[in-house]
């Protein structure tokens, strides 16, 4: 129960921290993005509000813009300036007007005309399309005109007109998208990050595949917000292209995150995730179609992927909700918080772009996006250091149980392990090398010195050991003052290895009181006449030679 709360409280804790800097940067971006004072290029860029008027019943009415403008039987707007002056010749003029077929003329020579490429946009997109003008080199006595039509009711939004360098306003556009350019920053970031933890937990052998679902949605949706980025989409030789791009994108980008919630506790049981999937590929291609025929263009059928995006949140909360009060999960929880957020976010988003037409509508969900990634990783990496904890606690387990205490080496059960796992595998070893390995007067130490004393051989014993067959063998301490190592293809033969065990236990019994003598047999895995023994009668050569060894020392 208490590493259960520990748990939770641990998860509430990385998603705030998550969650706060998230906010935290995007605040930084706002406040980066509109400087009160500044010497930077963006104040290079003015606002072009004043000299402006339209005409109305025969005469002038002034405008500083920005304004809104009602035109009678809604017919088009036409603004004019003629207090422009040669000092801002080849200077670019800037708006945003797209949605109302902007045209730009100085005198009866065209310098800009807003049309739809092959792929057409919707108002909401063509309301945060820039529209660049640039000047002629002469201005003086010259009359530039912006032309607007194709309102509904007759009534013009106009936004503000900036002047400036081509830099500037190159710059000017680039300060305005920073919000959405950190927010696609961010989600590859945090795409890597996935990837990068799904690789260590499947090299660890603790492989979570949601960690991959997160990285696949968070790519796919920075995908949909670059590609759908205006100032993107003007600087890119095939713009048409990149917005099918991001259509595919922002029509797929849910895949993946309907096999995370399958892939999360029981939740595949519901055949649901199965249908929701195959809806959103089968809307992918059944829209590509109707556009490659020329039946519908992309942009009309929109309204049919946000319906089932908003069918998908829905029915995906409801399936979390009863399996949370089945269950009562953590992870089904925040999981459900997630869908909440993204599905507020997303709610939002669509009030903005289709009642209110509102071009800035994508940032609301795009941050919607971000604190649904952020409550899912806060949920995973809590996850993930609770396996990786208890993996550690097994490992540490499973250690204690194989080694010996005293010495630090492999013991009794890790040498039977490592033979079963020879004999099973069967490899074509060259030869293999059996070392028993037995001490001598170990009693009688103990008996004469005490056991410290007995350990202290011991330890002594095993330390020679180490030192002579540690690097190229795998050794154990099987009980007592037992040992012994195996050698896998060993280098040199039996009276070299003996001779470097020797010079160990010469090297210790020099400076010790209690001097090691150690009997010692080997035998290999392969006989003089080339065939294998079985793993007892190789034991049984090893031990028979240790014994002969033994009552040899003995005698002398």
């Amino acid at each position: 129960m208490n590493h259960h709360m520990e748990k939770e409280q641990g998860l509430k804790r990385v998603e705030s921290v998550l969650i706060v800097g998230v906010i935290a940067i995007l605040l930084l971006v706002v406040i980066a993005v509109f400087p009160k004072e500044s010497n930077t290029s963006v104040d290079q860029v003015r606002e072009l509000s004043e000299g402006w008027y339209y005409l109305a019943d025969g005469e002038e009415k002034p405008v500083q813009l920005p304004a809104k403008i009602k035109v009678r039987e809604g017919g088009p707007l036409v603004l004019y300036n003629d207090s422009l002056t040669d000092e801002q010749s080849g200077m670019t003029v800037t708006t945003r007007g797209a949605q109302y077929d902007l045209k730009v003329m100085f005198r009866d020579e065209v310098l800009y005309e807003y049309e739809d490429d092959p792929f057409p946009r919707n108002i909401q997109m063509k309301s945060k399309q820039d529209c660049d003008v640039v000047l002629p080199s002469r201005l003086q006595g010259g009359m530039l005109s912006f032309l607007y039509s194709g309102s509904k009711d007759g009534t013009y939004d106009i936004n503000a007109i900036y002047i400036g360098s081509g830099a500037a306003v190159t710059w000017h556009h680039f300060v305005k998208s920073s919000i959405n350019l950190v927010i696609i920053i961010l989600m590859n970031i945090l795409a890597l990050v996935a990837i990068g933890i799904a690789i260590y937990l499947k090299h660890v052998r603790l492989y979570d595949r949601r960690f991959i679902d997160v990285a696949v949605f968070l790519l796919l949706c920075a995908l949909w917000s670059a590609t759908d980025s205006s100032l993107i989409q003007q600087n890119i030789p095939f713009p048409a292209v990149f917005r099918v791009v991001s259509f595919y994108s922002f029509m797929l980008f849910s895949v993946p995150m309907l096999h995370f919630v399958r892939n999360t506790g029981d939740m595949k049981k519901y055949r649901t995730f199965d249908v929701l999937i195959l809806l959103f590929y089968l809307n992918a291609i059944a829209q590509g179609l109707l556009n490659y025929l020329h039946v519908f263009e992309f942009i009309d059928m929109l309204f049919v992927t946000h319906l089932l995006l908003s069918f998908g949140v829905a029915i995906t909360s409801v399936l979390l909700v009863r399996e949370y009060k089945q269950h009562k999960d953590r992870e089904l929880k925040s999981i459900l918080w997630a869908f909440v957020s993204v599905g507020a976010s997303g709610v939002l988003a669509m009030a903005l772009y289709w009642i209110l037409e509102i071009a800035y509508y994508e940032v609301f969900f795009q941050c919607g996006i971000l604190i649904f990634v952020v409550i899912l990783f806060a949920m995973l990496l809590v996850t993930m250091a609770g396996n990786i904890k208890f993996k550690i606690e097994t490992y540490a387990y499973r250690r204690l149980e194989r080694e010996d205490r005293l010495t630090g080496m492999m013991n009794r059960r890790a040498f039977d392990e490592f033979l079963r796992q020879m004999q099973e595998e069967q490899k074509p070893y060259k030869n293999a090398a059996l070392v028993f390995m037995n001490l001598n007067y170990l009693r009688k130490t103990n008996n004469s010195f005490g056991y410290n004393a007995g350990d202290e051989l011991i330890i002594a014993t095993a330390k020679c050991i180490e030192n002579t067959f540690g690097k190229e063998g795998k050794c154990f301490r099987l009980s007592g003052g037992e040992f012994c190592t195996v050698l896998l293809e060993p280098k040199g033969t039996e009276q070299e290895w003996f001779a470097k065990l020797d010079i160990e236990i010469q090297r210790y019994n020099r400076s010790s009181r209690h001097k090691i003598s150690l009997a010692r047999g080997m035998s290999y895995l392969w006989d003089e006449e080339g065939h294998r023994r079985t793993v007892s009668d190789w034991k049984y050569q090893a031990d028979k030679k240790m014994y002969e060894d033994k009552c040899r020392r003995r005698k002398v």
